[in-house]
């Protein structure tokens, strides 16, 4: 066995027939023996080198070098391949960036001689130093395997060091699967998205790996990418780039850069501010929106074309973003609101003023909340054993009635399809599950407590500390007391530590569960569904991805709000935040924070009472009794002998079997609670952390002054009518002068020394009020408000507001009338 430390290749030129020298047969026995390699312009005997054609020197670690005589007469040069066939240990021959990817065979012109250098391994300091070279080398051309990223340094704060194995591996296998132009579009996206710009116009990056934030050399060693290709492209974007030209950009009918970037901003417009359609592949951006508003905002965020090519793109290429003039969906009040004050005025400066106050308040939406429930999402599915993150939402009622048929005949009539309900719930990482009833159960919040119930059982066995919870902002089925009372109970029994639940704003609710629905209305429109079996089997079937998708009938609803009822407190005020928390206090009590928005710096308590629940309940919930009045069971079984010649073999007897499990369920619609096992029996036995854990989160002490009243628990007091007069109240006074009018009514304008400066209004007890014009002396035609100086003892109520219709509040009207009998009985 020959052991080698140093060996010296030699390439010279030679004839294509000559064989290799005896000599290496012999130069092995001893160290430091040359071997001469011959090129000749044959290319059987030109083999290329994992080199550029320049020379260069790389390390190696042979630990035995093992050969036959027989064997060395045959030789032929080194290659990759023959060194990968031992079992040897070797490190690759690599260049920089630029040769690897041009990488050709040894060229055959001249008798240019180039000689390599294989260091073997050895325990000095020479194979030490040489394989930190490598290292280098390895580094600048992105070819760093994770081991050698992580066994070096990359800042003074080691970013590394918080940086998981399996999150290094997963961001290094995203990027490197991708193709090197989709790798170009995402690095552009990826700067984009972590950087903020300053007033000065300078960026400011952020990088992190799974959840850790890494410097930018951590950043792109774990990736993968070469150190000159990543500042490269940082500087293309700092100097505007928004989409990556390729290389023959420069062909007739290719689009320019300008087209590119427009494109671009109006798919990031759509994605930021326009609604997921339930039923059909389409953004619908706000209704308030016009083309030249949007073509605007794309101007102020790059340079791109024309106004008129822009909107040519957009019909030809962008069909799925639309400006609807009517939005289906439930309308934000200020939206709306909003809307009609630009209708009615054709005043530049204030439609300028209007517009921006629309833009901030969308902006208030997209930037903050939707960003805030994505990033629940992100930390659910990096770690589902600290996160759980759920929306649950219903799903639009048209489009599930069964049966369906494609091509519909005349035949098929809406009285003879059973209608049914879908509610749909996506447990982020995890699965995608829908609950179907035939509206024989209330929607009410017993059935989000049921469902939440349903996905829980489904995952007992690997439940988190910590749920986030994603509801549509309704007060019937979500936003009200007896879904926190329940949310309580499960803090209190220790099944979560703590569970936040959030409310996107009215009118802007539209989320992942709506695209969601959306594959499934798409695929029902495409399909005949004649069975409720069927429609079972079409949802999971609307998907194809790997995620676990199921359908299933809820067959039986806890009246979980009527046992709950007795041991919670009252609430109120609690329609106005959109963010709750639930959590435990060193007691082992749930209490309940709230906050405005997801951007308020801090938690505000309750006021009155701290906790939610006055006690646990004992037992199970009753169930709920099944309602059949809005079924029609004997149209939906003639209509389907009407469908007979669409219907498959064995439809019928579906739908027979159908009508008489419904049938018998509305005869014993008094099933039995005590055969039904309440899940949260099973949830305790899945849970293994003692109960009544207080939660180590502090709370803060100083709370801000929100825009909204503080939630109260138990019972109100009486408020406090305050007396003092200040501008804009609505005051009733008496003034002897004006009798014939009663009553006086009027809005305070200033408050002075003398007495009140009041804005006289008209109407009457049960009318709306409005204020009260006068002619202006000496012009014609032209009115004013009736303006009046008051003293403050004619005073006769204490100041109010008007209600939202502009009224008088109920108390204010009794006030009056008793004042009356005073005055003029």
């Amino acid at each position: 066995m020959a052991t080698v430390n140093d060996i010296s290749f030699t390439e010279l030129e030679s004839d294509a027939e000559d064989n290799l020298p005896s000599t290496w047969t012999t130069g092995l026995q001893t160290p430091g023996n040359t071997v001469t390699e011959l090129d000749s312009d044959a290319e059987e005997d030109a083999q290329p080198f994992s080199a550029s054609n320049s020379g260069l020197q790389s390390t190696a670690n042979f630990t035995e070098l093992e050969s036959d005589a027989d064997d060395l007469e045959d030789a032929q040069p080194f290659c990759k391949s023959d060194l990968q066939s031992t079992r040897n240990d070797i490190t690759e021959l690599e260049s920089d960036a630029d040769d690897l990817e041009d990488a050709q065979p040894f060229r055959k012109s001249g008798k240019r001689k180039r000689e390599v250098t294989l260091l073997l391994d050895s325990s000095g300091s020479e194979a030490n130093s040489a394989f930190e070279q490598e290292r280098r080398k390895r580094v600048k051309t992105g070819g760093e395997t994770l081991l050698s990223v992580f066994s070096g340094r990359c800042c003074s704060s080691d970013c590394l060091a918080r940086v998981t194995r399996a999150d290094a591996a997963a961001a290094r296998s995203a990027f490197k699967e991708k193709s090197l132009c989709d790798q170009r579009i995402w690095l552009l996206e990826y700067f984009r998205t972590h950087s903020s710009q300053a007033e000065d116009g300078s960026f400011q990056f952020s990088f992190n790996i799974g959840l850790e934030l890494v410097c930018a050399t951590a950043w792109y060693q774990v990736v993968g990418i070469v150190r000159s290709r990543f500042y490269d492209w940082q500087k293309r974007f700092r100097d505007g780039m928004l989409y990556p030209l390729p290389a023959n950009f420069k062909r007739r009918g290719y689009k320019t850069q300008r087209t590119l970037n427009a494109k671009t901003q109006l798919d990031r417009i759509a994605q930021r501010y326009g609604d997921r359609m339930p039923n059909q592949e389409r953004l619908n951006l706000p209704s308030s929106f016009t083309k030249r508003e949007v073509y605007e905002r794309v101007k102020d965020n790059a340079e791109v074309c024309s106004e008129s090519h822009f909107k040519r793109i957009w019909r030809s290429e962008e069909q799925h973003i639309t400006i609807p003039k009517v939005n289906r969906f439930s309308k934000c009040d200020e939206c709306t609101e909003l809307k009609v004050k630009l209708g009615q005025t054709n005043d530049k400066v204030l439609r300028r003023s209007l517009i921006t106050q629309h833009q901030k308040h969308v902006e208030k939406q997209s930037s903050s909340e939707r960003q805030k429930y994505y990033k629940h999402i992100q930390k659910a599915k990096a770690s589902p054993d600290k996160y759980m993150s759920i929306i649950i939402d219903g799903m639009d009622q048209h489009c599930t009635a069964i049966p369906q048929l494609h091509p519909a005949p005349k035949a098929l009539s809406h009285t003879d399809q059973l209608n049914t309900h879908i509610t749909g719930a996506i447990v982020h990482g995890r699965g995608q599950h829908t609950y179907i009833d035939v509206k024989e159960y209330p929607h009410d919040s017993n059935l989000t407590i049921n469902i939440i119930l349903s996905i829980l059982i489904r995952y007992a066995d690997s439940l988190p500390p910590t749920l986030y919870l994603q509801l549509d902002n309704t007060a019937r089925e979500n936003k009200n007391r007896h879904v926190f009372a329940f949310l309580s109970l499960l803090v209190e029994l220790n099944i979560f530590k703590k569970i936040k639940v959030g409310f996107l704003m009215v009118g802007h609710t539209h989320e992942d569960v709506d695209q969601f629905f959306s594959r499934i209305s798409t695929h029902l429109k495409k399909h005949s569904i004649t069975t409720f079996p069927k429609l079972l089997q079409a949802i999971p079937a609307s998907f194809n991805t790997h995620t676990m998708t199921t359908a299933q009938r809820i067959l039986h609803i806890f009246d979980v709000r009527d046992w709950l009822l007795p041991h919670q407190h009252s609430m109120a005020y609690h329609s106005k935040p959109h963010i709750f928390k639930f959590t435990l206090d060193q007691a082992g009590k749930a209490t309940l924070q709230t906050k405005d928005w997801s951007t308020s710096p801090h938690w505000c308590d309750t006021t009155g009472l701290t906790r939610i629940l006055s006690s646990l309940p004992d037992g199970q919930p009753r169930l709920v009794k099944k309602s059949f009045t809005d079924i029609d069971i004997q149209q939906i079984e003639r209509g389907a002998e009407k469908l007979r010649p669409y219907f498959q073999p064995g439809d019928i007897e579906a739908w027979r079997s159908l009508c008489e499990l419904l049938t018998l369920e509305e005869e014993e619609c008094e099933e039995d609670d005590a055969t039904v096992r309440w899940p949260i029996c099973d949830l305790l036995l899945a849970v293994s952390q003692p109960v009544n854990a207080p939660q180590q989160e502090v709370h803060a002490d100083i709370i801000e002054e929100e825009p909204y009243r503080q939630v109260h628990l138990g019972p109100k007091g009486r408020k406090e009518r305050r007396t003092e007069i200040r501008e804009g109240d609505m005051v009733a006074t008496y003034i002897e002068a004006y009798s014939t009018h009663w009553p006086q009514i009027g809005r305070v304008d200033k408050v002075t020394e003398d007495g009140l400066v009041l804005e006289w209004f008209t109407g009457t007890l049960t009318t709306k009020w409005k204020k009260m014009m006068v002619a202006v002396t000496g012009q014609r035609g032209r009115k004013q408000v009736w303006v009046e100086t008051i003293p403050r003892d004619s005073v006769i109520l204490l100041p109010f507001t008007l209600t939202a219709g502009d009224k008088l509040p109920l108390q204010v009207v009794n006030g009056l009338r008793e004042k009356h009998w005073d005055y003029f009985e």
